[in-house]
């Protein structure tokens, strides 16, 4: 997000995370769709790092030069799949429902983002996904808003871990209980970002599975308690 004052999480929390990993270029910016909260801080970034490509749903809503995610582009980085599995329409989407879906796929496991797609692209996503599931990590749609994460949706990609990517108190009440009451009934582990601050997943060679980092785990061994969880609805503690 990008906000009137000039703070954006760009400077704020993605700079100095990739220049703490070394990370000097970006091959492929995805942008699901136009929204401030998933947009908003593109041009910080691509003025402060090279960015080779950058995509998105609603090309024309991003302050950055874009191409639209079509439904079926794929390619392959180091043995991993990149799809974009979002239905095809005649006519052009908007908002929420713009979403590039990305479906990430490599020899230990299984990643799905759904952006801010809400349950009709999910219904329609359903045929596909019975094909791919169970998926190992999901990205709650829509932050964990009741508007995603339909029961036909949760019952179906089967997902061993749900992130819900979500800010700190936000006035929205995400993800919401019922939504979490939902994944967890399905077995899922739940993950959110205000509780565990950055979530990595990681698709391990040898041995052969999926992991998901936290910066909760590699904060140094200093200690405070959080009033919101980390995961599996336990009282997390920040360190």
């Amino acid at each position: 997000p990008a906000y009137p004052g000039g703070f954006n999480l760009a400077d704020a929390v993605v700079l100095p995370w990739l220049r703490h990993e070394g990370i000097g270029h970006i091959d492929r910016l995805i942008l699901s769709h136009g929204d401030q909260d998933h947009a908003g801080a593109a041009s910080a970034l691509v003025r402060a790092i090279s960015v080779e490509q950058t995509l998105s749903g609603e090309p024309g809503r991003v302050a950055v030069a874009a191409r639209h995610c079509d439904s079926g582009m794929s390619w392959h980085w180091d043995g991993v799949e990149f799809r974009f599995i979002q239905p095809r329409e005649p006519r052009p989407r908007h908002g929420n429902n713009a979403s590039c879906v990305l479906l990430v796929t490599a020899a230990s496991g299984k990643l799905l983002l759904t952006g801010d797609a809400e349950t009709p692209i999910e219904t329609a996503l359903i045929p596909r996904l019975q094909t791919e599931a169970p998926i190992d990590v999901v990205v709650a749609g829509h932050h964990g808003s009741a508007t995603s994460s339909s029961p036909a949706f949760v019952q179906t990609v089967r997902a061993r871990h749900v992130i819900y990517a979500n800010g700190y108190r936000n006035r929205y009440g995400f993800p919401r209980p019922e939504v979490d009451r939902r994944w967890a009934a399905a077995g899922a582990r739940r993950w959110r970002t205000d509780g565990c601050g950055r979530i990595q997943v990681l698709f391990q060679r040898t041995p052969r599975r999926v992991r998901l980092a936290t910066e909760v785990d590699s904060r140094s061994p200093f200690w405070w308690p959080s009033d919101v969880p980390c995961d599996g609805g336990q009282a997390a503690l920040w360190r």
